[in-house]
């Protein structure tokens, strides 16, 4: 297929019977082709590609946020809980914030490597192959 003075190697889906763009790749989760596919993401339900990279990074980003407001939200009232109410509420309010903080870890990879992935002008797929 040429484009200007350049030809480029376009595959051909099995499945879908289309020949597939640059970048395009087949998801057998949803069983279409997906432009500029990135991943299929079973938090979501759905491929993340071209169409939704941009709302995936800005899901991530603020679940990230929600997390950091979270530990310390949970570490102010563990603080002023266990000066005023029963042991149980503080312990409560203390394994909230460890849990928090662990799911936060979890999330920071998974939002600095989507933001070296941006830099970089890579999609999932194509760094882990």
């Amino acid at each position: 297929m040429p484009i200007k003075t350049h030809m480029l190697r376009v595959k051909f889906c099995t499945s879908c019977f289309i020949y597939r763009p640059p970048r395009t790749s087949h998801c057998f989760e949803c069983n279409v082709c997906i432009e500029k596919f990135d991943h299929h993401c079973p938090w979501i339900g759905t491929c993340v590609g071209k169409r939704n990279y941009g709302t995936f990074v800005f899901f991530v980003s603020m679940l990230w946020f929600q997390l950091i407001f979270l530990v310390v939200q949970s570490i102010i009232v563990a603080v002023q809980i266990g000066r005023n109410q029963g042991i149980g509420y503080l312990i409560l309010n203390i394994i909230l914030a460890v849990l928090s903080l662990t799911a936060w870890i979890f999330i920071s990879s998974l939002f600095f490597l989507h933001l070296y992935l941006i830099i970089t002008n890579q999609t999932t797929n194509e760094y882990f192959k």
